[in-house]
């Protein structure tokens, strides 16, 4: 099973790769890293703070969260990053079905997790910038720890969009690509996406 990065003591980092709820207008208009973060991060906490069943996420939930993620993540950059080399050898039809796989898995892996939300707030620095990417740093604020959480964007048009975040200092993609590697040098790209296939598979069904 794919190693996942603190999902309880994270839960909230872990849930910037859901999406949120549908935000009001102007956060929808929203063109810097920081309101980027912040509206998003802030979205999911209301959908987590009013769930009907504390203890779970329902399917509901799951599409109110799935919503923003289409607008403020780059699924086809944290893909292509989270495989690495290989990624320019296998073919477009292969690529496409890797990301749409690897969305499912980080939306269960970590979905199923959030059910642990506990009213945990976040702190916001002011983005950091490097030509046409940024980065936005967050402290997640619970009663006994403090997870550092630093969320990695690049300029697209006039959006920007996260490709990678690092939770307590650890790449997203970095820990995925050591694993997917190793998949692809055993069993081939098509050995990759009936592994990943299977994985999703057994999440959803865990609920």
């Amino acid at each position: 099973m794919t190693r996942i990065l603190n999902p309880i003591r994270a839960g909230l980092a872990a849930a910037m790769l859901l999406g949120a709820m549908v935000l009001p207008a102007q956060a929808a208009q929203a063109n810097t890293p920081e309101a980027v973060i912040h509206d998003t991060v802030e979205g999911v906490i209301q959908v987590l703070a009013h769930r009907a069943d504390k203890d779970k996420i329902s399917e509901a939930d799951r599409t109110a969260m799935r919503k923003i993620i289409s607008d403020h993540f780059d699924f086809t950059a944290m893909s292509r990053l989270s495989v690495g080399a290989p990624w320019n050898d296998a073919t477009p039809a292969q690529q496409a079905r890797f990301t749409a796989l690897f969305k499912e898995l980080l939306e269960y892996s970590y979905g199923n997790r959030l059910s642990a939300y506990h009213g945990q707030t976040v702190h916001y620095d002011p983005a950091e910038f490097r030509g046409n990417r940024a980065q936005v740093k967050t402290m997640i604020v619970d009663t006994d720890k403090q997870t550092p959480v630093e969320y990695r964007l690049i300029k697209d048009g006039d959006d920007w969009r996260v490709y990678d975040i690092r939770i307590e200092g650890v790449s997203l993609v970095a820990t995925f690509r050591t694993e997917f590697q190793d998949e692809i040098g055993s069993s081939g790209f098509e050995g990759l996406l009936k592994s990943l296939a299977k994985k999703v598979d057994t999440l959803k069904a865990k609920g």
